[in-house]
């Protein structure tokens, strides 16, 4: 099942910010927090109702994936690869993976369409089999968002979609579904994204949260094996800027009605 880690290789990721346990929340929700959900730890089931939990009472989780480091490294070499053979969508204007293809919409940083051809043609199977387990563990959630009070009706997945962050000034605040805002739907539920670089957090290009109903927003580093779900209309997020030259990569997906 993929709600485990995403792999089960002893030589996961070594940093030691990763507690062998989740972190406890902390009640000021500001701050950096950690893991909340190590799914190296516990049992499937477990794991995804701790996930759920979060998203219901919080608005977003943060966790450990569990892969192993040379995967890590294979994805971030892949992905620099990827935008090195183009076409990169600039920043200032893209689109956003739709179940039936891309949305038009302002965006910051680049942006890489991860059809599957596309993978195919450039030999990226690394990042392949990355998207197909971050895939099937959106799906795998499905069942428990459905049981739970998270209000979510979403049963569509979106094409994934791999972004590249080089702002050295914070981004623009942006919600994945401003339908509370400006009315404008995307049919965006649940943002989920995986952070690729295995670099230091001290780097920069965090990303910050902003949930509607808390005071104060938290940082998620991004640094690899870290993932995070968010409440796509409900939680605004910001890319902190990075130091000049670095460059942050992340794969995302979306839950959609």
């Amino acid at each position: 099942q993929e709600l485990e880690a995403l792999s089960s290789d002893d030589e996961a990721d070594p940093d030691p910010s990763h507690s062998a346990h989740p972190i406890p929340w902390r009640d000021s929700d500001q701050g950096s927090p950690g893991v909340h959900v190590d799914l190296t730890c516990g049992s499937p089931v477990e794991n995804g109702e701790a996930l759920v939990q979060r998203l219901v009472s919080k608005g977003f989780c943060i966790l450990r994936a569990g892969l192993p480091l040379e995967t890590q490294q294979q994805a971030l070499h892949e992905a620099e690869r990827c935008f090195q053979a183009g076409p990169v969508i600039p920043a200032g204007r893209g689109t956003m993976p739709g179940v039936d293809g891309p949305t038009p919409v302002p965006v910051d940083g680049d942006l890489f369409l991860l059809t599957e051809s596309r993978m195919t043609e450039l030999s990226v199977s690394g990042l392949s089999e990355l998207c197909t387990k971050l895939g099937n563990f959106v799906m795998e959630l499905v069942p428990l968002i459905t049981k739970s009070e998270l209000g979510c009706r979403g049963t569509r997945r979106s094409l994934p979609i791999l972004s590249r962050w080089t702002g050295t000034s914070a981004s623009a605040t942006w919600y994945d579904n401003p339908v509370k805002r400006s009315g404008v739907d995307t049919e965006c539920e649940l943002s989920v994204y995986f952070f690729l670089n295995t670099g230091e957090e001290h780097e920069g290009g965090a990303l910050t949260l902003q949930s509607d109903n808390s005071v104060g927003g938290v940082e998620v580093a991004a640094v690899a094996d870290r993932l995070v779900v968010f409440r796509s209309d409900s939680v605004s997020h910001v890319a902190q800027a990075v130091r000049l030259g670095r460059e942050v990569f992340a794969i995302s997906f979306y839950l959609m009605r």
